[in-house]
Protein backbone atom coordinates (compact mmCIF):
# COMPACT_ATOMS: atom_id res chain seq x y z
CA UNK A 1 0.00 0.00 0.00
CA UNK A 2 1.50 3.67 -1.13
CA UNK A 3 0.89 6.78 0.44
CA UNK A 4 -0.37 9.97 -1.45
CA UNK A 5 2.64 12.06 -1.14
CA UNK A 6 0.11 15.38 -0.07
CA UNK A 7 -1.01 12.52 2.93
CA UNK A 8 2.34 11.61 3.90
CA UNK A 9 3.50 15.87 3.94
CA UNK A 10 0.46 16.38 5.94
CA UNK A 11 0.90 13.91 8.29
CA UNK A 12 4.56 14.27 9.03
CA UNK A 13 3.77 18.33 9.37
CA UNK A 14 1.19 17.10 11.97
CA UNK A 15 3.45 15.01 13.80
CA UNK A 16 6.23 17.52 13.63
CA UNK A 17 3.41 20.22 15.07
CA UNK A 18 3.16 18.12 17.89
CA UNK A 19 6.77 17.57 18.69
CA UNK A 20 7.41 20.75 18.32
CA UNK A 21 4.61 22.62 20.36
CA UNK A 22 5.58 20.32 23.33
CA UNK A 23 8.99 20.37 23.09
CA UNK A 24 9.16 24.42 23.66
CA UNK A 25 5.96 25.02 25.41
CA UNK A 26 6.12 21.89 27.77
CA UNK A 27 3.90 19.32 29.08
CA UNK A 28 2.31 21.31 31.72
CA UNK A 29 1.33 23.72 29.25
CA UNK A 30 -1.13 21.05 27.20
CA UNK A 31 -2.13 18.55 29.90
CA UNK A 32 -3.40 19.07 33.53
CA UNK A 33 -1.30 19.33 35.89
CA UNK A 34 -1.46 17.19 38.99
CA UNK A 35 -3.38 18.47 41.84
CA UNK A 36 -1.63 18.04 45.22
CA UNK A 37 -3.34 16.76 47.97
CA UNK A 38 -3.40 19.44 50.90
CA UNK A 39 -6.11 18.53 52.45
CA UNK A 40 -10.01 20.17 52.25
CA UNK A 41 -9.59 23.79 52.85
CA UNK A 42 -12.63 24.06 55.21
CA UNK A 43 -10.93 21.22 57.63
CA UNK A 44 -7.83 22.43 58.99
CA UNK A 45 -7.01 18.75 60.45
CA UNK A 46 -6.20 17.53 57.15
CA UNK A 47 -4.23 20.21 55.75
CA UNK A 48 -0.52 18.65 55.17
CA UNK A 49 1.45 21.90 54.27
CA UNK A 50 0.28 25.14 56.41
CA UNK A 51 1.81 27.87 58.95
CA UNK A 52 1.51 28.25 62.89
CA UNK A 53 2.26 32.24 64.10
CA UNK A 54 1.35 32.73 67.80
CA UNK A 55 2.73 35.56 70.07
CA UNK A 56 5.30 34.52 72.75
CA UNK A 57 3.78 33.31 76.16
CA UNK A 58 0.64 32.13 74.19
CA UNK A 59 1.63 28.64 73.78
CA UNK A 60 3.96 27.71 76.70
CA UNK A 61 4.05 23.88 76.89
CA UNK A 62 4.76 24.02 72.72
CA UNK A 63 7.25 26.83 72.97
CA UNK A 64 9.28 24.34 75.83
CA UNK A 65 8.12 21.31 73.84
CA UNK A 66 10.40 23.35 70.57
CA UNK A 67 13.25 24.49 73.12
CA UNK A 68 13.91 20.85 72.84
CA UNK A 69 14.71 21.32 68.99
CA UNK A 70 15.65 24.88 68.66
CA UNK A 71 17.46 26.92 71.07
CA UNK A 72 16.29 30.51 71.63
CA UNK A 73 18.61 32.89 69.58
CA UNK A 74 17.66 35.83 71.24
CA UNK A 75 15.93 34.80 75.04
CA UNK A 76 13.89 37.28 76.22
CA UNK A 77 13.39 38.95 73.19
CA UNK A 78 11.03 36.62 71.16
CA UNK A 79 7.73 38.30 70.14
CA UNK A 80 6.06 36.27 68.29
CA UNK A 81 7.09 31.80 66.69
CA UNK A 82 5.94 31.04 63.26
CA UNK A 83 6.02 27.68 62.95
CA UNK A 84 5.76 25.89 59.59
CA UNK A 85 4.55 22.66 59.14
CA UNK A 86 5.23 20.68 55.36
CA UNK A 87 3.66 17.16 55.88
CA UNK A 88 4.11 16.73 51.96
CA UNK A 89 5.14 13.46 50.58
CA UNK A 90 7.87 13.66 48.65
CA UNK A 91 6.50 13.44 45.11
CA UNK A 92 3.60 15.55 46.28
CA UNK A 93 6.66 18.43 46.74
CA UNK A 94 8.84 17.59 43.87
CA UNK A 95 5.57 18.46 42.29
CA UNK A 96 4.96 21.59 43.43
CA UNK A 97 8.59 22.24 42.85
CA UNK A 98 8.11 22.27 39.30
CA UNK A 99 4.83 23.36 39.43
CA UNK A 100 6.60 27.07 41.04
CA UNK A 101 9.64 26.69 38.85
CA UNK A 102 7.01 26.69 35.54
CA UNK A 103 4.88 29.65 37.28
CA UNK A 104 8.52 31.87 37.45
CA UNK A 105 7.86 31.54 41.48
CA UNK A 106 10.66 29.05 42.56
CA UNK A 107 12.32 28.44 45.60
CA UNK A 108 12.47 25.10 46.76
CA UNK A 109 10.86 23.14 49.70
CA UNK A 110 13.38 21.33 50.54
CA UNK A 111 12.22 18.80 53.12
CA UNK A 112 8.77 16.68 52.89
CA UNK A 113 7.69 15.85 56.38
CA UNK A 114 9.44 18.46 58.50
CA UNK A 115 9.57 21.45 60.58
CA UNK A 116 10.52 25.02 60.50
CA UNK A 117 10.60 27.50 63.61
CA UNK A 118 10.55 30.90 62.75
CA UNK A 119 11.39 33.36 66.10
CA UNK A 120 10.65 37.25 65.37
CA UNK A 121 12.48 39.02 67.99
CA UNK A 122 12.32 42.78 69.21
CA UNK A 123 15.37 43.64 70.66
CA UNK A 124 16.71 45.26 67.08
CA UNK A 125 18.25 41.97 65.88
CA UNK A 126 17.66 39.79 63.16
CA UNK A 127 14.90 37.24 62.92
CA UNK A 128 16.18 33.93 64.40
CA UNK A 129 15.49 30.88 61.75
CA UNK A 130 16.18 27.31 62.50
CA UNK A 131 16.42 24.19 60.63
CA UNK A 132 14.37 21.82 59.03
CA UNK A 133 13.13 19.32 61.56
CA UNK A 134 12.07 15.66 60.49
CA UNK A 135 8.58 15.31 61.97
CA UNK A 136 9.46 11.54 63.19
CA UNK A 137 12.02 12.85 65.07
CA UNK A 138 9.56 14.76 66.84
CA UNK A 139 8.39 13.35 69.91
CA UNK A 140 4.35 11.96 70.55
CA UNK A 141 3.86 15.30 73.34
CA UNK A 142 5.32 17.75 70.84
CA UNK A 143 3.70 16.65 67.96
CA UNK A 144 0.33 16.45 69.61
CA UNK A 145 1.12 19.97 70.89
CA UNK A 146 1.71 21.45 67.70
CA UNK A 147 -2.02 20.06 66.32
CA UNK A 148 -3.69 21.65 69.19
CA UNK A 149 -1.43 25.23 69.39
CA UNK A 150 -3.43 28.05 70.00
CA UNK A 151 -2.59 29.70 66.83
CA UNK A 152 -3.21 31.47 63.96
CA UNK A 153 -3.55 28.88 61.07
CA UNK A 154 -2.91 29.40 57.83
CA UNK A 155 -2.94 27.07 55.06
CA UNK A 156 -0.23 27.21 52.58
CA UNK A 157 -1.68 27.40 48.89
CA UNK A 158 -0.52 24.68 46.43
CA UNK A 159 -3.14 24.08 43.55
CA UNK A 160 -3.36 27.27 40.77
CA UNK A 161 -6.98 27.84 41.36
CA UNK A 162 -6.59 28.38 44.89
CA UNK A 163 -4.89 31.12 44.42
CA UNK A 164 -6.61 32.05 41.64
CA UNK A 165 -9.69 34.19 43.28
CA UNK A 166 -8.86 37.05 45.20
CA UNK A 167 -12.35 37.23 46.60
CA UNK A 168 -11.55 34.19 48.48
CA UNK A 169 -8.53 35.51 50.36
CA UNK A 170 -8.40 36.02 54.10
CA UNK A 171 -4.78 37.87 54.18
CA UNK A 172 -3.79 39.88 52.07
CA UNK A 173 -2.15 43.46 51.47
CA UNK A 174 -3.69 46.11 49.42
CA UNK A 175 -1.16 49.20 47.74
CA UNK A 176 -4.34 51.69 48.27
CA UNK A 177 -4.50 54.71 46.39
CA UNK A 178 -7.47 56.78 47.80
CA UNK A 179 -8.58 57.75 44.38
CA UNK A 180 -9.23 54.32 42.98
CA UNK A 181 -12.15 53.84 44.71
CA UNK A 182 -14.76 55.54 47.52
CA UNK A 183 -14.22 52.55 50.10
CA UNK A 184 -10.89 53.39 50.29
CA UNK A 185 -12.05 56.86 51.64
CA UNK A 186 -15.08 55.62 53.53
CA UNK A 187 -12.14 53.31 55.35
CA UNK A 188 -10.34 56.23 56.72
CA UNK A 189 -13.65 58.44 58.08
CA UNK A 190 -14.92 55.20 59.89
CA UNK A 191 -11.19 54.87 61.42
CA UNK A 192 -11.41 58.38 62.11
CA UNK A 193 -8.20 59.10 60.11
CA UNK A 194 -7.14 63.01 59.69
CA UNK A 195 -6.26 64.05 57.06
CA UNK A 196 -7.22 61.15 54.92
CA UNK A 197 -4.12 59.55 53.51
CA UNK A 198 -3.92 59.83 50.11
CA UNK A 199 -1.91 56.49 49.10
CA UNK A 200 -0.76 53.72 52.11
CA UNK A 201 -0.27 50.00 52.42
CA UNK A 202 -3.62 48.29 54.45
CA UNK A 203 -3.27 45.10 55.58
CA UNK A 204 -6.29 42.34 56.49
CA UNK A 205 -5.87 39.76 58.06
CA UNK A 206 -9.50 37.57 58.62
CA UNK A 207 -8.37 34.55 59.15
CA UNK A 208 -9.49 33.47 62.33
CA UNK A 209 -12.91 32.55 62.92
CA UNK A 210 -13.09 35.08 66.14
CA UNK A 211 -13.77 37.75 64.99
CA UNK A 212 -12.34 39.81 68.34
CA UNK A 213 -8.89 38.61 66.84
CA UNK A 214 -9.90 39.62 63.07
CA UNK A 215 -8.04 42.80 62.31
CA UNK A 216 -6.54 45.66 59.93
CA UNK A 217 -3.33 47.57 59.70
CA UNK A 218 -2.50 50.54 58.30
CA UNK A 219 1.24 50.44 56.93
CA UNK A 220 3.65 47.59 57.28
CA UNK A 221 2.63 45.10 59.39
CA UNK A 222 5.86 44.46 60.60
CA UNK A 223 6.44 48.19 61.86
CA UNK A 224 5.78 48.40 65.38
CA UNK A 225 4.20 51.69 65.07
CA UNK A 226 1.51 50.85 62.48
CA UNK A 227 -1.75 51.47 63.38
CA UNK A 228 -3.80 48.88 63.94
CA UNK A 229 -7.80 48.44 63.85
CA UNK A 230 -10.02 45.80 64.79
CA UNK A 231 -11.74 44.45 61.46
CA UNK A 232 -15.38 44.67 63.17
CA UNK A 233 -15.10 48.56 63.56
CA UNK A 234 -15.55 48.98 59.47
CA UNK A 235 -18.81 48.98 58.22
CA UNK A 236 -20.33 45.86 55.59
CA UNK A 237 -19.45 47.94 52.41
CA UNK A 238 -16.05 48.66 52.98
CA UNK A 239 -15.47 45.32 54.58
CA UNK A 240 -17.09 43.80 51.25
CA UNK A 241 -15.42 46.23 49.12
CA UNK A 242 -12.08 45.09 50.60
CA UNK A 243 -12.74 41.10 50.35
CA UNK A 244 -13.92 41.55 46.73
CA UNK A 245 -11.61 43.95 45.28
CA UNK A 246 -9.30 42.03 42.38
CA UNK A 247 -7.44 44.87 41.11
CA UNK A 248 -3.67 44.23 40.79
CA UNK A 249 -2.60 45.83 43.91
CA UNK A 250 -4.11 43.71 45.94
CA UNK A 251 -1.58 40.57 47.44
CA UNK A 252 -1.85 37.45 49.15
CA UNK A 253 -0.30 37.01 52.00
CA UNK A 254 -1.48 33.44 52.66
CA UNK A 255 1.28 32.01 50.45
CA UNK A 256 4.36 31.64 52.10
CA UNK A 257 7.24 29.81 51.08
CA UNK A 258 9.84 29.23 53.67
CA UNK A 259 12.20 26.05 52.97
Amino acid sequence: MKFHPKILITFLCFFFGIYFIVYTIGCYSLFPSYEIDNGNPNDPGTWKLYQLKWKAGTNPELENALHKYYSDCNPGCVDEYILNINLLDDIDLETLNEINKSKNTYKAFKYAKSIYLIEVDTCGSNNCSGTAIPWAALDGDTRQLIKNANAVKIRIYVNSDETSDPRTWKYFKIFVRTVDNEIFLSLQKELFIEPPLESFTLVVNILDANRYNQYIVIGDEADPGASKYSWSQLSKKVKDGLINWSEKNKENLSYFRYW
